[in-house]
């Protein structure tokens, strides 16, 4: 049997803004990360260390983290999934950070069963052999997938859906503890049902899984991802976007 192939909701979302990016990342292209956009990352850390780690004072760790960051080093506990790099020398104030803490500790203090649980599950999608792996924030006791967001955008349903199915728990079972303001945390329900996951399965999944199989990259320079701001692999691209 030959070799599977491992997909993520990231990896996905990836090749689908570009697949040119796609393929730096797995190259291993270094950009430099900037420190600032690391916010969400200290946030999550604070937060699973609070499980983790519930005698340390998660307040001071993300001022910690925050000034490390500052220094151009990657805070201890930190995951960088999402970068290939060096931290540049900036970052994120860590009062927002603390502030949003704070309201995830005071709105939901319940601990969870599981964190930063690690998942993978080999899909049946008639190719190759395909497995879908990610990483949950948390589990409740309940069995409930909890996903947190530091950022106001609104979850996407699919990285939900994947978690749930990957999990093999009920679509019904995943929820996004969202901050949807700064004085606020919403709990948003995963809005798909069964047939929904499927079509994402086959539509999408089933296509980049082949993609990512056989080396297949195109790059998209015609949205809002291609440019020096949003794309880290924007300068070293020849197929950028220079309008």
């Amino acid at each position: 049997m030959s070799e599977p192939t491992l997909v993520s909701y990231t990896s996905i979302r990836r090749w689908l803004r570009c697949g040119r990016a796609q393929e730096f990342y797995l190259m291993g292209r270094e950009t430099p990360i900037p420190g600032r956009m690391l916010a969400g990352s200290v946030f999550h850390a604070a937060l699973c260390r609070r499980w983790v780690k519930p005698e340390d004072d998660q307040e001071e760790y993300i001022r910690i983290a925050c000034a490390v960051l500052a220094k151009g080093e990657v805070p201890e506990g930190m995951r960088l999934e999402h970068w290939n790099g060096q931290v540049l020398g900036d970052a994120p104030d860590p009062e927002p950070i603390i502030g949003a803490y704070q309201l995830y500790v005071r709105t939901y203090p319940t601990t969870p069963a599981l964190v930063e649980h690690v998942f993978e599950r080999t899909v049946d999608l008639d190719l190759f052999p395909v497995v879908l792996w990610g990483v949950v924030d948390a589990v409740d006791a309940w069995g409930n997938i909890i996903d947190y967001k530091f950022s106001s955008q609104v979850p996407d349903m699919a990285q939900l859906a994947l978690y749930a199915f990957g999990m093999g728990k009920p679509i019904s079972n995943c929820h996004a503890y969202h901050l949807c303001q700064p004085d606020a945390v919403q709990v948003i329900p995963l809005s798909w049902d069964e047939e929904t996951l499927q079509n994402y399965l086959h539509q999408v999944v089933r296509p980049v899984a082949r993609a990512l199989r056989y080396g297949v990259f195109p790059a998209r320079t015609d949205g809002w991802w291609c440019s020096e701001k949003r794309c880290a692999y924007y300068s070293m691209c020849v197929a950028r976007r220079t309008i």
